[in-house]
């Protein structure tokens, strides 16, 4: 007879499950998603959800990441703003919160930003 398995290691255990179940969660939702559109684009309320996926997993990663890291994933969310502006307002989100705990690049980076925009506005009031 086996002696009975001590309660920190059943929580382990259990713990372990679920993680196994979500990552076979993920995978059957990626296989779904891969035969249900191979040929055409995703769109609707279930490509904003994956948009807000992607940005989840970035906050995710940003979490556990020091300023540099987290300057990283805030100017890659802003290069992605090309295809979706959740994209967008996730990365100046990110890069206002670090800019307010005081780290001076991304300070500069929200002052680039700016000055972009304004040199932009004034092409386009020259065109109008």
């Amino acid at each position: 007879m086996e002696p009975p398995m001590p309660l920190t290691r059943r929580i382990f255990r259990a713990f372990l499950f679920f993680i196994l179940g979500v990552t076979f969660a993920g995978f059957l939702m990626v296989v779904v998603l891969r035969v249900a559109y191979r040929d055409r684009p995703i769109t609707g309320p279930l490509q904003i959800g994956l948009l807000h996926a992607d940005v989840a997993q970035h906050y995710f990663f940003a979490y556990f990441g020091d300023d540099s890291h987290d300057l990283r994933l805030a100017n890659n969310l802003l290069s992605n703003s090309v295809f979706s502006l959740i994209y967008y307002d996730a990365g100046m989100k990110m890069l206002n919160e670090l800019a307010d705990k005081g780290y001076q690049p991304a300070i500069d980076r929200i002052e680039e930003i700016d000055k972009m925009r304004r040199e932009h506005s004034d092409n386009m009031k020259r065109y109008q």
